[in-house]
């Protein structure tokens, strides 16, 4: 009973530092968390003559933190809710200002992106190795009479 005392008072202690901005919901969990700790707490102290002392450690702690959680839940979920609303707003956004005729990110900056796929292995190593310039242009080594022009400016290669 002490260990899953222990690991509630854990999780529930872990649970209140997480910035992620849900913190009405955390403030729940440590909540449960708390009451765990404080049931099994009790528990271990009344069955464990010895160690009482350790039980009644726990209890006490979750007790701590079932109440830091209680006081915290009007402002958490007035944050949340907050927190929430702007992240939608965000999204809204940035949907509205990507263009039509783009589609979804790639997830990769536009430098990185090849724009054809080389056809060799040396054109591939030239690729990756002037591929973060703005613009540059080289001889295909598989086609001598070919120039490509890599840009992350435009969307398709230019050959000439």
């Amino acid at each position: 009973m002490r260990v899953i005392a222990l690991l509630s008072l854990i999780f529930g202690f872990m649970m209140q530092f997480l910035l992620d901005g849900q913190t009405f919901t955390h403030a729940v969990l440590g909540i449960v968390c708390g009451v765990a700790a404080v049931a099994c707490g009790l528990a271990s102290a009344r069955k464990d003559r010895p160690n009482r002392w350790e039980g009644r450690i726990m209890a006490g702690l979750g007790l701590v933190l079932g109440v830091w959680c209680v006081v915290m839940l009007p402002s958490a979920y007035r944050f949340q809710e907050k927190f929430n609303g702007r992240r939608e707003q965000r999204q809204k956004m940035d949907e509205q200002n990507r263009p039509a005729n783009k589609s979804a990110p790639t997830g990769r900056p536009p430098y990185l992106r090849l724009l054809r796929k080389p056809s060799s292995f040396p054109e591939t190593v030239s690729c990756h190795a002037f591929g973060i310039v703005a613009t540059q242009t080289f001889t295909s080594p598989s086609r001598f009479d070919a120039k490509t022009t890599f840009s992350p400016l435009r969307s398709q290669p230019t050959c000439g």
